[in-house]
């Protein structure tokens, strides 16, 4: 035996061109994949932000992505924001933030303000604000939930809020984070912003679940969908101090001092008395009795209520 073969192919070799053979899938860009999931965010939290703006016609536009250090990103936004962190995919945390003076803004256009704030800011948002702030985070997270539905994670969920990041501690020690601004424009009114962040990992986490669900169709759904009663909670729960002034006198100041147990004092109680909220007439009503108990019966609704106040 011989062990050495020289073989001689039968037929030519296949030798495939370039456009047959798979294609290398190429590299993926986590910037371009958050510009598209920020353009996602921003369509369906337009949807859900009408209500707070008093039902006004909201664009929102991504800002551009940027990266970061997250040390550095947290000296940016300062303290005087407010803060709060949504767990979505697997416990990605996205943290969302508002400015003081924004959160200031909406609160008085909400009670029929113009949106005007104080040049010196607080370092705490008053009980007003801070509903507002509320209110804001849960159309946000209403929002995402429409993003990520499709995908089957879990629905997000609010964990912490607060304005002290290093407490919130949203990127879990990564050294970089990526993040976007929302900018929301309505009609008539000053632009804000909601800045969006999360770490590397956890965005590129959030990306990979919408992707998944990649070609789903737009919800149709719009603020008065959302929002049934804008009076509803939380400003809906808000008591005012309403005062009726039933009757007023002026006595003279000998009268004043000779005043003893038993005397008795004429008023002349009016027809109609007002009914003021804050210095504001809202109603008037006519004087009576119910249940042993002075009671005032609404006859007319003031026409010059503040721009926001619906009766």
């Amino acid at each position: 035996m011989t062990p050495q073969h020289d073989f001689t192919a039968r037929r030519a070799l296949a030798q495939h061109c370039a456009e047959l053979l798979p294609a290398t899938p190429p590299a993926r860009d986590l910037a371009s994949d958050c510009a598209e999931l920020a353009s996602r965010i921003a369509s369906e939290l337009g949807r859900h932000l009408g209500a707070i703006c008093g039902g006004a016609d909201l664009t929102l536009a991504a800002g551009e992505v940027g990266r970061t250090n997250t040390t550095a990103f947290i000296n940016r936004l300062g303290r005087k924001a407010a803060h709060w962190v949504t767990h979505i995919s697997g416990g990605a945390a996205l943290l969302m933030s508002l400015d003081h003076a924004a959160a200031l803004a909406l609160t008085d256009r909400a009670y029929g303000g113009t949106g005007e704030v104080p040049e010196a800011l607080p370092e705490t948002l008053p009980l007003s604000a801070d509903l507002t702030v509320r209110q804001l985070e849960a159309a946000c997270r209403d929002g995402l939930e429409r993003v990520f539905a499709s995908s089957g994670a879990d629905v997000p969920a609010l964990s912490r809020r607060g304005t002290d990041l290093g407490q919130l501690d949203p990127f879990r020690g990564k050294a970089e984070c990526i993040h976007f601004d929302l900018t929301v424009t309505a009609e008539e009114q000053a632009s804000w912003t909601i800045v969006v962040a999360a770490s590397l990992t956890d965005m590129q986490a959030m990306i990979d679940c919408t992707q998944l669900a990649a070609g789903g169709g737009q919800s149709g759904v719009s603020a008065d969908a959302i929002f049934h009663d804008p009076l509803g909670e939380p400003f809906g729960d808000i008591a005012l101090p309403a005062v009726a002034v039933i009757a007023e006198l002026t006595l003279p100041l000998a009268r004043l001092a000779a005043l003893t147990p038993g005397d008795l004092i004429p008023l002349s109680i009016a027809r109609q008395v007002p009914l003021h909220i804050g210095g504001v007439p809202l109603a008037w009503g006519s004087v009576g009795a119910q249940d042993d108990r002075v009671a005032l019966k609404i006859t007319r609704i003031s026409e010059n209520l503040p721009k926001g106040i619906n009766t």
